[in-house]
């Protein structure tokens, strides 16, 4: 019925299909259907909605259960205001492992971690990575704890970034004290870098990111090639600004992210500032 209902709505029906096949959980039965026309969807779902039994021959028993499962450790700018906040009041074994990894790092300045999890207005704090980057850390080994109690383990981890340490530590390759001190150390070599620029995720191919670069003229580089169609750009944060613009303007998604550090751009060179 919920199909039935945006069938003829073009937009709800691409978000639909959309949501079903990236971002809702996959139930046990599958039907795949052609979308020639919404009309044509709308007489296939009618016909199958009318006779059970040819809906049960026509979809299948999704093959997902007990299969291995992997964990993808992201890098750091994909913290927001008030992540994991939720998790963190209400599942105790995200709540003992991340205080126990805050207690580990100790003060950064004059904040803790957990204050920072819990503060109202952390947004300005994940600019700096001496902070951001201990926080990012401590939130992925608590959703490991936590997933772990409730039964699910990884079979393989893969970390970009900032994430190769908190999925070492998940695959038991480096002890949590030994990560600690990692992410500290390498938090504290990026505070010269602060304020060099920023950078932005783009959902855009290689060669879509370097036309658009060389289109607007700007100094920005192709920090990492994420997926297919999907690169991090670094730069100075005008420059990023102008190559997200003309993003928008091919239809390409695009944002900046919470950074002020040009990380991996071609013409930053950390030894002119120190490191």
């Amino acid at each position: 019925l919920a199909w039935c209902r945006v069938a003829d709505d073009g937009p709800a029906l691409a978000q639909a299909v959309a949501d079903a096949n990236r971002r809702r959980a996959r139930h046990a039965r599958r039907l795949c259907l052609p979308l020639t026309t919404p009309a044509a969807l709308q007489a296939d779902l009618d016909r199958l909605g009318a006779d059970p039994q040819a809906l049960a021959q026509a979809s299948e028993r999704g093959l997902g259960h007990d299969l291995p499962v992997a964990f993808v450790f992201s890098g750091n700018g994909a913290l927001w205001d008030g992540v994991a906040r939720d998790i963190y009041l209400s599942d105790r074994r995200f709540r003992d492992t991340f205080d126990a990894i805050s207690e580990d790092f100790g003060p950064i300045g004059d904040m803790t971690l957990r204050g920072l999890l819990l503060s109202a207005t952390p947004g300005a704090a994940f600019e700096r990575a001496e902070l951001a980057q201990p926080l990012h850390f401590a939130i992925q080994c608590g959703l490991v704890e936590a997933l772990a109690e409730a039964g699910l383990r990884p079979a393989a981890v893969l970390g970009h970034s900032l994430g190769e340490v908190a999925a070492a530590v998940a695959a038991g390759r480096i002890t949590r004290a030994e990560a600690v001190r990692i992410v500290a150390s390498r938090g504290r070599a990026f505070r010269p870098l602060h304020g060099t620029g920023g950078m932005a995720a783009l959902a855009a191919s290689v060669a879509e990111a370097r036309a658009l670069i060389a289109e607007g003229g700007q100094p920005v580089s192709i920090a990492a090639e994420n997926a297919p169609a999907s690169v991090t750009l670094s730069g100075p944060v005008p420059a990023l600004e102008q190559v997200l613009a003309l993003a928008r303007r091919r239809r390409l998604a695009g944002k900046l992210l919470p950074m002020v550090i040009a990380a991996a751009w071609l013409f930053l060179h950390p030894k002119d500032y120190g490191i």
